[in-house]
């Protein structure tokens, strides 16, 4: 078998690592880290900040606690952090 033309799973997720910019490949030195695109990042928290709150909505409507009582608990929640 010839070894310098076998394609692992490691090529493939190299390959796709590249292809989906977290990784940088330099031939003959390596594959580094990319470097990090500073609003996908913040797009990305902004999602998940969203999905976390609208379920902290969800459980305040249930247990019946208003919007200021909400409000009034992320401000103190942000200033204690």
């Amino acid at each position: 078998m010839n070894w310098k033309n076998q394609i692992t799973p490691e090529t493939n997720l190299y390959e796709d690592l590249e292809a989906d910019g977290f990784i940088t490949t330099m031939p003959g030195r390596g594959s580094f880290v990319a470097p990090q695109n500073p609003a996908l990042h913040r797009e990305e928290s902004l999602k998940q900040m969203e999905e976390h709150l609208q379920h902290a909505i969800d459980a305040a409507r249930r247990g019946g606690i208003t919007k200021d009582e909400v409000r009034e608990t992320l401000d103190l929640l942000w200033e204690e952090s």
